[in-house]
This record gives structure tokens, C-alpha cells and sequence, in this order.
């Protein structure tokens, strides 16, 4: 009976560290979901500016700096990625770009630059989320 009970504790144990160690095994690095953190609230930054009519150079130049900062880490966050997620990544800062080189001085630019870099988020959010 003894070694019945020893036995059972034993594969308990077992089973709860091979549990510890599968959980260890699929973590993953925080750095995608961060980066992805980031540039969504410079994002929301600025369509919150947007909604609040501040569509200044001013107010948004800082926000589209940060964005593209931001986007230039994707690559080095998603090291592993298959097919064109890489030229998804491309085409997000070339719009990042386009939208800091017309220096948003109105709401109507500011609203194409926001367009044009949702629709660059969601092409590769639509293959790769």
C-alpha cells in the first residue's frame, strides 16, 4: 500500500513539473506585443488629436516620430516571421514617412495619413494576427 502511495506521488510530482516546464516552453518573448503596445497608443495619439480638431504640425509630428521609432523595431521583434510580413513592416514605414513629409497641417491630411497607415496595419494585422 505504501508503495502504491509512493508510486502516485511520484507521478503527481512528475506531471505537475512537466506542466512547469511545457508553460516555460511556450512563452515567448514580451518584445512583439510591446512593440505592437507602443505603436498603437502613438496611433491613438493621434486619432484622438484628430477627433479633438488639433491637426497641427505641431501636435502631430511628435506622434508620427514616435510611430516610426516604433515601426522600426518590428522587424527585430518578429525575428521569425514567414512569407512578406517583412514587407508589410516596409510598406507601414513607407506610409509613416509619407504622413511625417506632409506635415499634417490640417485634419483633412492628418485623416488620409491616418487612412493610409490603418490600411497598411490592417493588410498585414489580416494575414498575420
Amino acid at each position: 500500500m505504501r508503495t502504491a502511495w509512493l508510486i502516485g506521488l511520484g507521478l503527481l510530482i512528475g506531471i505537475l513539473g512537466s506542466i512547469s516546464v511545457i508553460g516555460a516552453w511556450r512563452q515567448r518573448t514580451p518584445l512583439p506585443a510591446a512593440v505592437m503596445t507602443v505603436m498603437q497608443f502613438h496611433l491613438g495619439q493621434l486619432q484622438d488629436a484628430l477627433k479633438q480638431n488639433r491637426c497641427n504640425a505641431v501636435d502631430s509630428a511628435r506622434p508620427l516620430q514616435r510611430l516610426r521609432q516604433a515601426a522600426d523595431d518590428v522587424e527585430p521583434a518578429f525575428a521569425g516571421a514567414a512569407g512578406d510580413f517583412f514587407a508589410h513592416a516596409t510598406r507601414l514605414r513607407e506610409q509613416i514617412d509619407r504622413g511625417i513629409t506632409a506635415t499634417a497641417a490640417d485634419c483633412a491630411t492628418l485623416g488620409r495619413t491616418l487612412r493610409s497607415i490603418g490600411q497598411a496595419c490592417d493588410a498585414c494585422h489580416q494575414q498575420y494576427r
